[in-house]
């Protein structure tokens, strides 16, 4: 276990793969397809690959952020589930579903994405 830099611990990950090569991931998906978005990135981390760049939209946004921080594999996949039972109250969507998960997260990843070591990470907004 590690302590990552938004002072989550969580699991060491391996050396990068690649040291001299620019990469950016782009994360794109809705609804509860998001899980598998958080799911590949947490095999990428595992086995020590990193992007300079993660971009992101909708459901995807916060394992995003989590791993532009190097923190992805600290998110645990409850909030999957957690998302659900949100959705199954009465009148929610899945914009309040997402909107609620980040504002649980946020604190979590806010201070390290803007912090020294953070990769750039873009959302896409409509």
């Amino acid at each position: 276990m590690h302590a990552c830099s938004s002072g989550a611990v969580g699991w060491a990950a391996a050396e990068p793969l690649v040291s001299k090569v620019s990469l950016a991931i782009a994360c794109m998906s809705g609804s509860f397809k998001g899980v598998f978005v958080h799911g590949v990135l947490d095999a990428f981390e595992a086995e020590g690959l990193y992007a300079d760049v993660y971009a992101s939209a909708s459901s995807s946004t916060l394992p995003t952020a989590y791993a532009a921080i190097r923190c992805i594999r600290t998110l645990d996949t409850s909030i999957w589930t957690d998302g659900v039972r949100l959705l199954r109250r009465p009148g929610s969507s899945m914009s309040e579903v997402v909107l609620e998960t980040i504002r649980l997260h946020s604190a979590a990843v806010c201070a390290a994405l803007f912090g020294p070591g953070a990769a750039r990470f873009l959302v896409a907004a409509s």
